[in-house]
């Protein structure tokens, strides 16, 4: 005759209700901690929303009641104030700028050098530059030379974010440029202009004023002039009935 198998119960000295209880406590503490943790991501996210909120209100009041507009005029040339719009924008196409010169918008992924150039600066790198804080003097290349030799003096009493370039496309003689602002001048006005530089220069509203933008261009546009052979008149044939029988 078969044995009957004997039912294995519990071991001796625990109790089945005890283990239930512990795997339910074990549970409903993950619980707690999952809910806990769940409240401390959401604590956090609200106190990095109110910084955020915060910053942009300092901000705000830093730009509007301390740091205060830019100047509409340095001795009594007016400054013209441009959209700021564009700020990081890098295109490969013709922009059709707001001004003239440019002073923001899309521009070039490639940066000009600052300095003295003897030849004309494309509009988008010469965009990107203002957007580093450089600060460009622009002028007609048929503008009286000794003023464009103070220019070029000017530029050069810096050790970086200024340049100075022709532009044969400007509508006035001179042009001081920064991100988003320009000053048009029929004469150089060396104060006047310092003045924009000391105000816009490696800061004012260029969105990159960090960017480093040493004067490394040395090339001088008078130079340039002074070099170019002067052309020779030619011989005009005489005509006929002169000197002919």
């Amino acid at each position: 005759m078969a044995k009957k198998k004997k039912r294995r119960g519990a071991p001796q000295g625990v109790d089945p209700n005890e283990k239930r209880r512990e795997r339910l406590e074990a549970r409903r503490q993950a619980k707690a901690e999952a809910v806990a943790a769940q409240r401390r991501a959401q604590k956090r996210e609200r106190v990095v929303r109110w910084l955020v909120i915060a910053a942009i209100l300092l901000g705000t009041y830093w730009i509007l009641f301390v740091r205060g507009a830019a100047p509409d005029d340095f001795g009594g040339h007016t400054v013209e104030h441009f959209s700021t719009a564009g700020a990081g924008d890098h295109t490969g196409e013709v922009v059709d700028y707001e001004s003239n010169p440019p002073v923001s918008g899309a521009h070039s992924g490639q940066v000009g050098a600052c300095g003295t150039h003897a030849t004309d600066i494309p509009d988008g790198e010469e965009v990107h530059l203002l957007e580093h804080g450089a600060i460009g003097l622009l002028y007609q290349p048929t503008h009286d030379e000794a003023e464009i030799g103070e220019l070029e003096e000017i530029v050069a009493s810096f050790d970086a974010h200024t340049f100075s370039a022709p532009d044969e496309d400007m509508d006035t003689p001179i042009a001081v440029t920064a991100w988003s602002h320009k000053m048009d001048l029929d004469s150089v006005d060396e104060a006047a202009i310092r003045d924009f530089i000391e105000e816009f220069r490696a800061g004012g509203d260029a969105p990159e004023a960090f960017q480093e933008c040493p004067n490394i261009a040395e090339e001088s546009f008078i130079q340039i002039i002074e070099e170019e052979p002067t052309p020779v008149p030619s011989e005009e044939a005489p005509s006929d009935g002169e000197g002919n029988n």
